[in-house]
């Protein structure tokens, strides 16, 4: 819950048994929640129609792409904006908005910036 404070247990960055203490803060989403019920009575969570994966370099160079960081596309929903778009299975992601996307958490915060 926002306001709460969170304890954090694991191995980030290759740092072993490492525990982090922090407080819950999403101000810029839940201000965005507050604004989409005011306008529109429920909450509308902007979608693409794409399932996506991160690009490794294993995959990369797998598949023989250039590219070493980005969102592989794995699949487009029929009839959605992305399949509008000509985004198809195996295309690559590198830019949303003109900003670099090199993670599946990056997408969503760009994105979730549309809410």
């Amino acid at each position: 819950m926002i306001g709460e404070t969170v304890i954090a247990i694991g191995n980030p960055f290759g740092f072993a048994h490492s525990v982090t203490t922090g407080v819950v803060s999403a101000i810029n989403r839940a201000r965005r929640v507050y604004e989409n019920l005011i306008r529109y009575g429920e909450v509308h969570l902007p979608w693409l129609g794409l399932q996506l994966q991160e690009l490794t370099e294993q995959l990369a160079a797998h598949f023989g792409f250039s590219a070493r960081s980005g969102l592989l596309v794995s699949d487009v929903s029929l009839e959605s904006a992305a399949a509008a778009a000509s985004i198809e299975a195996g295309d690559i992601i590198t830019r949303l908005d003109d900003k670099s996307v090199h993670t599946a958490e990056e997408y969503r915060q760009i994105l979730g910036g549309y809410t």
